[in-house]
């Protein structure tokens, strides 16, 4: 075989490469080699936003003064703070934001990404999802959620706590409440006084002066034949309003036995008040008695009335009634006591 018979059928053989190669690769020979490149970058899916997402529309900043690019973190607690990340922020922040009430917003701050950004941080008081859209621009959501890590999850139930009562607590409480009812009891016994005044011992006016004159006037001119039982009506009136004035009671409308109540509601002690209210009694029953009335009674009963007086009889303090009502009744006071008593005492 010559050199002219070798030459075409190597040519042949390399046509024959390039054909196969070309049916191999699917692909038409274009005589142009492409370079080996990497498979394309898919892009990221974005998580699905659950329905009742509330969006918040931000009306700040005003156009050109910022663009919001970044919603963070992804999850927070009831009450906390996310922040919202702006680059070319160069507007300041307004004394109030158009927000609703469950968004608190707070201050802005730098960010170290991206370089240059701001944040504007707001403090979020409602459960769930909510997403920020301002300028155009709208966050990622971020859900809030309450104490527990994840919302459909039921929280632990905790053993109730013991109230720590015990006997020895309870021992020592009602201890201590006797203790201070006793202090309170030494206290008011020691304010009012235990002795036969009663409470009123030092607050109470004198009431004998004035009573010792209003006597002497129903007196005046002696007791008129037939005329007793007319003076047991008047006496029985001027017995009850010495009781009201010197024991402060209301005794010009009571019985005998409202008064002995009256008395003792007040802290009198039963010796203060008996012979005022025995002798009330036994005037009243006489008084309707059908039975006549003597003088002899009438001047008893006067008597009577003067030792009881005389029991719970007070100096006047100073200043409490006028000097002359004094004055006549300390002279009335000696002459009744020198006239229905044995003894007058020296005016006692």
């Amino acid at each position: 075989m010559n050199g002219r018979t070798r030459h075409p059928l190597a040519a042949c053989l390399a046509l024959a490469c390039l054909l196969n190669a070309a049916a191999a690769t699917g692909q038409p020979d274009t005589g142009v080699i492409a370079p080996s490149s990497a498979p394309p970058v898919q892009p990221a899916k974005l998580l699905p936003v659950p329905p009742d997402t509330v969006l918040v529309d931000l009306d700040w900043p005003p156009a050109g003064g910022g663009v919001l690019v970044d919603m963070e973190p992804e999850s927070l607690l009831f009450g906390g703070t996310c922040r919202l990340v702006f680059t070319g922020l160069t507007e300041a922040l307004p004394d109030s934001l158009p927000v609703p009430s469950w968004i608190v917003p707070g201050a802005i701050v730098p960010v170290a990404d991206p370089a240059g950004a701001q944040a504007l941080e707001l403090r979020v008081y409602r459960l769930g999802w909510f997403r920020v859209r301002s300028g155009g621009e709208t966050s990622p959501a971020v859900l809030v959620g309450g104490r527990l890590t994840d919302i459909n999850a039921a929280a632990p139930v905790r053993a109730p706590r013991s109230p720590g009562w015990n006997l020895r607590f309870i021992l020592a409480v009602v201890a201590m409440a006797g203790v201070l009812a006793v202090v309170a009891w030494w206290l008011a016994r020691r304010r009012w006084g235990s002795g036969p005044l009663g409470r009123d011992r030092k607050t109470v006016p004198a009431a004998w002066p004035r009573t010792a004159a209003e006597l002497e006037d129903l007196l005046a001119g002696g007791l008129p034949a037939g005329g007793e039982r007319d003076f047991l009506d008047g006496f029985t009136a001027l017995v009850r309003a010495h009781v009201a004035r010197r024991f402060l009671v209301h005794g010009r409308e009571m019985t005998a036995d409202e008064i002995a109540a009256a008395c003792a509601d007040l802290g009198y002690e039963q010796p203060a008040a008996r012979p005022f209210v025995r002798l009330l009694a036994d005037v009243d029953r006489r008084r309707y008695d059908p039975e006549p009335v003597s003088e002899a009674f009438c001047r008893e009963q006067v008597a009577r009335f003067l030792e009881a007086v005389a029991a719970v009889r007070i100096a006047p303090a100073a200043g409490s009634l006028p000097h002359r009502e004094i004055q006549r009744g300390e002279t009335a006071w000696r002459r009744l006591r020198s006239e229905f008593t044995a003894n007058d005492g020296g005016g006692e």
